[in-house]
């Protein structure tokens, strides 16, 4: 049933480590890998200190995770457009040497493990004994800790570029992605704009409705009018983000396109992921996100801010009926 669904968080070998004396760990959450899909309710349930309110926290980003992916598919890129976006971009280049120096140093240690001997032979008062190579097991976890770090690094710039990781000149694919990437910022910004002012026309158009004094009421209204055309002139702004979003978009198909034939690009294609990565985001993003707003954010992040969250809120809600409206439309 769950495969006709949509997947609206990915969680995949996340951890959550808290450091100790003497260089040990507590490891409140240990490789955990979830799907949580739209629609779903999930009930997450064990003894107490096992780790749940741990998880929670791990995913909100109030504590940084320690490893694994935390992918949200609630908002895109688009509508985000988070900054670790633009920074993959703008370092794609200094990113892929770095994978390849990762990559290259997990294949020494391999080697390294692999001629090690299981067993050693130990002297222990005169006499021999074959005992487990303690070399060898620490080597391994040497080796799974540059293995983490080349895949994490191969899979941020994947996840983004695709399959022009192979092409060795990125000359003109980093234009056209920064090109993207600031019509995201910019069409993310008129969004919140628009749902902004959308909000001072709904509270104007609720007080016109309750007013009872014609004088008020003839106020009230020049006010109202004031602020639909401040709305228009807002949606108009965001329709033409769009179309410069839709643009900058297809001038990348285009590229794209130039290497349909290649098995290897198309293949890397398959592993772009429009999905937002809640460990890379700013605190400000990670609001701006709303990751996941309706699930569990139901406190303003500080205090003092709650004229600033109610308002908030109501913008989200007016950007969620845009969506639905969207959808419906299409």
């Amino acid at each position: 049933m769950m495969e006709n669904k949509r997947i609206l968080l990915r969680i995949t070998n996340l951890k959550q480590y808290f450091p100790l004396k003497g260089g040990r760990f507590v490891k409140a959450n240990d490789g955990i890998s979830i799907n949580i899909y739209e629609g779903e309710t999930f009930g997450l349930v064990g003894e107490s200190g096992c780790g749940k309110s741990t998880l929670g926290r791990t995913l909100l980003q109030l504590y940084r995770q320690t490893d694994g992916r935390s992918i949200y598919y609630g908002r895109t890129l688009e509508e985000v457009a988070p900054k670790y976006f633009v920074e993959t971009i703008s370092t794609v280049n200094k990113r892929r040497r770095q994978y390849y120096e990762l990559k290259a140093a997990y294949e020494a240690k391999q080697k390294e493990y692999e001629a090690m001997p299981d067993e050693v032979v130990e002297d222990r008062d005169g006499e021999k004994v074959t005992v487990s190579n303690i070399t060898k097991y620490k080597k391994a976890e040497e080796m799974a800790n540059a293995r983490r770090a080349a895949d994490n690094a191969y899979t941020d710039i994947v996840s983004i570029f695709g399959g022009f990781m192979i092409v060795e000149d990125l000359g003109k694919v980093v234009p056209l992605y920064m090109t993207l990437a600031r019509a995201y910022e910019h069409c993310a910004k008129l969004r919140f704009e628009l749902a902004d002012v959308q909000l001072d026309e709904r509270d104007v158009q609720y007080k016109y409705d309750k007013e009872e004094s014609a004088s008020k009421k003839k106020s009230l209204g020049a006010k109202l009018e004031k602020c639909k055309a401040n709305t228009a002139a807002a949606q108009a702004k965001v329709d033409d983000a769009h179309k410069a979003v839709d643009e900058a978009k297809a001038h990348l198909e285009a590229e794209r396109a130039k290497y349909a034939d290649n098995p290897e690009f198309m293949a890397l294609e398959a592993l772009r992921d429009d999905g937002i990565d809640l460990a890379r985001l700013t605190y400000q993003k990670r609001y701006a996100a709303d990751i996941p707003g309706s699930v569990f954010f139901t406190e303003p992040p500080y205090d003092g801010w709650s004229d600033h969250w109610r308002r908030y809120a109501g913008s989200r809600l007016l950007q969620e009926e845009q969506r639905a409206d969207a959808g419906r439309r299409t």
